[in-house]
């Protein structure tokens, strides 16, 4: 036990045992009779046992000032009248710390201000004080907690916990790091899925596993995946596909994340992110209006896809946005088709493919344009030599 000029004293391995049981005392573990609140700083294990004989047998006193009490370490206090008693405040920022009265409240303050830490009370009549606990607690109504359990609130106002003959505090464990930041899509041709790895629970040389569409594939993280959200990890996703729920999961670490296509559409038609978009500077054009329709065309894209080739019909990836891209006649697709294929030839027409291909011995025979998870064009040609 250490006590300095800042009113602290710091408990490490402390242990204090009353054993005079026929003589009448008030005795304390700690007695504190100065004006400015005392400090009480866990390390270790630290007892208080001040239960036999007769008298006020506290653990801990203060008279004219309250307690604050801190640290990493454990405190366990049992004793006949008020393990804990101050004619201030108890505040407790951290520390497991037990009390335990056969007699009296467990503890007894003006206010009991329970920022962090853990703290166990049992005693005939509970906690005198108003409490303000910043964590939530349990209590019961016999000092065994077998009985007439309720759930304490986290109280910033105060509020009287006297009826309960045990209580208990303890702050929750904090959540671990996400595997996870952020998501977003990427559309170059084709439909990616990016999850960006937390640089706090994956390291390079990782693999991760992507499951959940037809086919699963893997990805070891690189160095230059690295990003201002973290690694940057892509899955291609065919358009009939965009409903499916993709796992991402890395060898050796027990969490997982799971995400498709339109759970991110869904983020982007969402109010909260139409309130808060703000257009580029450098992309005036990038409206909020043009990204829903790219985002709405997608998913209407999708769901033509899911259409043909009978994949989660009763999931279709439009459902959710009601919006479905206007028809065309088969002469308006032809002609979209045949634009298509003349700007990807340099505004060669097909007549000017046949003479190209006089070149390579061969005929032009026709052109298509498929959609699934990227756009192809194909020519088609017929042989007009054979060699030898």
């Amino acid at each position: 036990m250490q006590y300095a000029d800042t009113n602290t004293l710091t408990l490490n391995g402390f242990s204090y045992t009353d054993t005079d049981y026929y003589t009448y005392s008030d005795k304390c573990g700690i007695y504190w009779t100065g004006t400015d609140d005392l400090n009480i700083v866990l390390t270790g294990e630290n007892t208080i046992y001040s239960w036999s004989g007769e008298g006020q047998k506290n653990g801990i006193k203060a008279t004219n000032a309250g307690i604050v009490i801190s640290g990493e370490g454990t405190l366990n206090v049992t004793s006949r009248n008020y393990p804990i008693i101050t004619s201030g405040n108890l505040t407790i920022n951290s520390g497991s710390i037990t009390v335990k009265s056969n007699r009296s409240e467990a503890i007894d303050a003006s206010q009991v201000l329970i920022n962090g830490g853990e703290l166990t009370a049992t005693a005939t009549y509970g906690v005198e004080g108003t409490v303000k606990n910043a964590i939530p607690g349990i209590g019961w109504t016999d000092l065994n907690g077998t009985q007439g359990e309720t759930a304490i609130p986290v109280s910033t106002e105060g509020q009287n916990i006297k009826s309960f003959r045990k209580v208990t505090f303890a702050a929750a464990a904090p959540a671990p790091a996400k595997l996870v930041n952020k998501h977003s899509i990427s559309l170059n041709g084709n439909i990616n899925l990016n999850f960006y790895l937390n640089p706090e629970v994956v390291s390079v040389g990782d693999v991760v596993t992507f499951t959940g569409l037809t086919e699963t594939t893997t990805y070891t993280v690189a160095a230059a995946d690295l990003t201002d959200n973290g690694y940057m990890v892509c899955v291609e996703v065919p358009a009939a596909e965009m409903t499916y729920k993709i796992t991402a999961s890395v060898d050796g670490i027990d969490q997982t994340d799971e995400y498709s296509v339109r759970d991110y559409c869904d983020v982007i038609l969402s109010e909260e992110y139409a309130n808060s978009y703000i257009v580029p500077e450098d992309k005036p054009w990038q409206t909020y209006e043009a990204l829903t329709y790219v985002v709405n065309t997608m998913l209407d894209y999708g769901a033509k896809a899911q259409a043909a080739f009978t994949v989660k019909t009763d999931d279709l990836a439009n459902a959710q946005i009601g919006y479905t891209m206007p028809e065309k006649t088969i002469d308006e697709l032809l002609s979209l088709i045949n634009t298509a294929i003349t700007k990807a030839n340099g505004n060669q027409t097909a007549s000017d493919l046949n003479t190209a291909a006089d070149d390579l011995s061969a005929k032009y025979y026709t052109s298509s344009l498929i959609f699934l998870s990227k756009s192809t064009l194909r020519h088609y040609f017929t042989p007009t030599s054979y060699p030898g």
